[in-house]
């Protein structure tokens, strides 16, 4: 399993890196909506996006991935939480939304849902 992690915040890729590891997966890690445009090339299980980055509103960054990957999915992840947020998340096309601080247990158990329900 692949991963995909938009995510500026070194703590958070850490916890999510040894979560995605605990599964057997691989995480690819960028800290802008930039870096994680370019990683669109290569294949990837899952994407985690955190909504707070330095370049990109986490939403536009769903949209560009969705443009281009409409089957690969996505899981917005924040430390916002506003329903209107996750309002825009889904309508933008990701199919999870996490509020931080995220329970590992949590998302462990939503990445192997999503991987077990993802279109082959």
């Amino acid at each position: 399993m692949k991963v995909l992690y938009i995510e500026d915040n070194s703590v958070s890729v850490r916890l999510v890196g040894r979560v995605v590891r605990n599964i057997g997966g691989e995480l690819t890690a960028v800290g802008t909506g930039a870096g994680a445009i370019n990683q669109l090339g290569q294949p990837f299980d899952v994407i985690l996006c955190d909504l707070g980055l330095p370049d990109m509103d986490g939403v536009q960054i769903i949209r560009a991935i969705r443009e281009r990957l409409p089957t690969v999915p996505i899981v917005a992840m924040t430390g916002y939480g506003m329903n209107t947020e996750r309002q825009a998340c889904f309508e933008a096309g990701c199919n999870a939304y996490l509020a931080k601080p995220i329970e590992p247990s949590d998302l462990e158990n939503l990445l192997r849902r999503l991987l077990t329900s993802s279109p082959p």
